[in-house]
């Protein structure tokens, strides 16, 4: 994507990445989902400058 000056990622995630839940036992699929959130932001940021964009 960066030798051909951009492109987009997307990414699929899910509200229990962003919010805490009280179903037990849910918390190894919200810990998964709150990295591939934190991971889309990363790359967003990294990549911007390349003109790649990253969603979620």
């Amino acid at each position: 994507m960066q030798r051909q000056g951009g492109g987009s990622i997307v990414s699929i995630g899910s509200v229990l990445g962003l919010k805490a839940a009280l179903a037990f036992p849910v918390h190894p699929y919200a810990v998964a989902k709150a990295g591939v959130a934190m991971l889309t932001k990363t790359i967003a940021v990294h990549y911007a400058k390349d003109g790649i964009r990253c969603n979620g």
